[in-house]
């Protein structure tokens, strides 16, 4: 199989010619019938059920849920944010270097390191045996690189701090394994093995694709709102369509070795960085033995990463390379990117068009409302439009507590219809009359998503982020009275949200190269996404 440019509009082509034809070959009493048959439809579509069709179902009602929010119970001190749990004898742990300061090109940097951490070989053991290793003493052991939301000690703002992050699952017995394997990989790994690294960018490139391919939606959403946030251009430089671009242009550099040579010794110099810094926290989710255990294995792991960092520093004066400068101290926020509203173009036959934005910008504050407007928008005013009657496969939206908002298409046969359709949002919402028993609906699904079940996994990255922000059971219990108190004219208010994402214009569709150059006065940057 051999890809072919351009065959989408080939077959797109054959397929008008066919319609053509056959368009032809009709009568006009055909015709006719065919019209009605489709506007028939399309009313049938746009046509409410049947009220006694609906009080047939059966529906909680809002008493029936419990009020009390569920508490936050970490504990921090120092360097330490500890969770007491039942795991059944199961650590989760989380090692989190501070990384502040870091350029763009330093960042996607450190997000490689995150992907090709435990898949190279190390000073004793081939990427192979590190492989059964990590397998017979733990759970999972991953890297990531990762921008939380902290919150100053009054809650009065928040900012966004730079972690290259160990996650490491093992049983309490085998924590202090799971440790020495974690310092194998972040003291030891052979970073200038080419042939390896090599591998691992096509590998990477491919994977990134598939990613971009499967969830289009979610990239064009985190693009867009990389144009207005600096939290979101980070998450794309380091996991979106910014990292892709960079891996991209990688694995064209393993083709000539000096720019390769040059690569290395770029991912090295970050390694340094990070690694040679003093500034790390831990957090463990489970059992107070294994917190006993983390605080007595951590003075044995620090001396490693400083007599790794030592050594580090000696081979680099006597190969003459100059020596990294420490700068983890201050931070600095990222730019976000000039607002290009791009058009991005690939062989799909359908689009992702996103709109996002920021609230909180706009001076309004964050609400448990916006958990009820979210599945109000899913399952009502988008549904009906966007996929009912306007064909594409779903759609989205989402509001989070640092003011960031998006709405967004899937597998969506339009672009500008679309784009309308999230324009008249806000005066649609200002107009909705919605009774009682609606809204109790949007109400239950909205403390669904709340009380969804969580793995101790899960848990135990909540735990982390709650004490970042600073979240507190008073905060969890006013949301949720936010989202039990909710009524019709709350959501109506829910207009000056959807005009505040749609006031910051920031727009972007990834989907069809003919449909995107034909509708091209929406954006105002078109390009191929691969």
């Amino acid at each position: 199989i051999y890809p072919c440019k351009g065959l989408t509009e080939k077959e797109n082509d054959e397929l008008a010619v066919r319609l053509k034809e056959y368009k032809d070959s009709l009568s006009e009493e055909e015709k006719e019938q065919i019209a009605l048959e489709t506007m028939t439809l399309k009313a049938y579509q746009a046509e409410p059920d049947e009220p006694k069709i609906l009080e047939m179902l059966p529906v909680l009602k809002v008493s029936d849920i419990d009020k009390n929010a569920e508490k936050v119970s970490y504990e921090e001190k120092d360097n330490r944010i500890f969770t007491k749990a039942n795991t059944r004898g199961i650590a989760y742990t989380k090692i989190m270097f501070k990384a502040e300061g870091l350029s763009e090109d330093e960042i996607q940097f450190a997000a490689l390191l995150s992907d090709i951490f435990g898949e190279m070989d190390t000073g004793n053991l081939s990427y192979s045996d590190l492989y059964d290793e990590v397998l017979l003493n733990t759970g999972g052991l991953s890297f990531s690189f990762e921008q939380p939301a902290v919150r100053n000690e009054d809650k009065t703002k928040y900012d966004f701090v730079q972690y290259f992050a160990v996650d490491l699952r093992t049983l309490d017995s085998k924590l202090p394994d799971g440790l020495r394997l974690a310092s194998e990989i972040i003291n030891d790994t052979i970073l200038n093995d080419a042939e390896r690294l090599t591998e691992l960018l096509y590998e990477i490139r491919s994977h990134l694709q598939s990613k971009l391919d499967t969830a289009s939606h979610t990239a064009a959403a985190l693009r867009a709102s990389s144009y207005i946030s600096s939290s979101a251009r980070f998450s794309d430089l380091t996991r979106g369509i910014a990292y892709y671009d960079f891996i991209n242009a990688a694995c064209r550099l393993t083709k000539e070795p000096v720019h390769m040579k040059r690569f290395i010794k770029s991912l090295a110099a970050v390694h340094d960085l990070i690694f040679a810094n003093d500034s790390i926290k831990y957090a463990l989710y489970g059992s107070n033995a294994a917190d006993k255990s983390l605080g007595s294995c951590i003075p044995a792991f620090e001396e490693g990463l400083k007599k790794a960092a030592a050594v580090r520093r000696e081979k680099n004066k006597a190969e003459g390379n100059a020596e990294v400068p420490g700068r983890m101290t201050a931070g600095r926020m990222l730019a976000p990117v000039s607002q290009i509203n791009e058009g991005l173009k690939s062989s799909s036959q359908v689009n992702y068009v996103a709109r996002c934005g920021n609230f909180l910008e706009a001076g309004l504050e964050y609400t448990g409302a916006l958990r009820v407007l979210r599945v109000m928008l899913n399952y009502d005013y988008l549904w009906i439009n966007l996929r009912v009657l306007g064909g594409a496969y779903g759609c989205m939206s989402a509001f989070g507590r640092t003011g960031r908002a998006y709405l967004v298409s899937y597998r969506d046969p339009e672009i500008s219809k679309t784009n309308r359709i999230f324009e008249e949002l806000p005066e649609y919402l200002d107009n909705w009359q919605g009774d009682e028993k609606t809204v109790n609906k949007f109400i239950i699904g909205a403390i669904s998503a709340m009380d969804r079940p969580m793995t101790s996994a899960d848990k135990a990255a909540q735990s982390v982020a709650d004490c970042f922000f600073r979240t507190d059971n008073a905060e969890l219990q006013k949301e949720r009275d936010e989202v039990l108190s909710c009524t019709s004219e709350t959501l109506r208010g829910m207009a000056e949200y959807i005009r505040a994402l749609l006031n910051c214009k920031a727009l972007c569709t990834i989907g069809n190269e003919t449909q995107i150059e034909k509708e091209g006065s929406i954006f105002k940057s078109i390009r191929d996404l691969y």
